[in-house]
């Protein structure tokens, strides 16, 4: 089984923003080699900001979306008190979701906003750049 990660929206956006590394990795989703998963405050972000910055890459996005869509979890009620240290405000949702969901790997191209070791030792979720993630899986 391949491994799981939520993928940040900035990862998503990179992608089609021609970001190799996070070519690598959505390339990776789509050929089964790991399972994306991202919430619908991803799936917003992402949206929103392609429209915005790079228009033309709107119609691939929803084709890829159409053909391999990654797993969409549940934006969580709540930001347990525990994470809002963990991570920036902005980002607690995303983390939440992903420790809630019991997702081992976080993919951001934003780790400053994270406490990466404080996550690793009380959520046990990695959280890495697109470059660690690369390597890790030999993409």
């Amino acid at each position: 089984m391949p491994p799981t990660a939520f993928i940040d929206t900035n990862v998503w956006f990179s992608a089609f923003y021609c970001s190799p590394n996070a070519q690598r990795i959505i390339t990776a989703h789509l050929h089964g080699k790991i399972q994306a998963v991202i919430s619908p405050q991803v799936l917003t972000e992402l949206i929103t900001n392609v429209k915005l910055k790079i228009p033309q890459a709107l119609s691939p996005l929803e084709n890829f979306l159409n053909l391999s869509p990654p797993m969409i979890i549940k934006n969580p009620a709540t930001i347990p008190v525990p994470i809002k240290s963990l991570a920036h405000h902005h980002d607690a949702p995303l983390l939440t979701a992903c420790y809630l969901a019991k997702i081992p790997y976080f993919i951001t191209g934003n780790t400053k906003d994270f406490n990466i070791r404080a996550i690793k030792t009380k959520l046990k979720i990695d959280v890495l750049t697109p470059n660690q993630a690369v390597k890790l899986w030999h993409f």
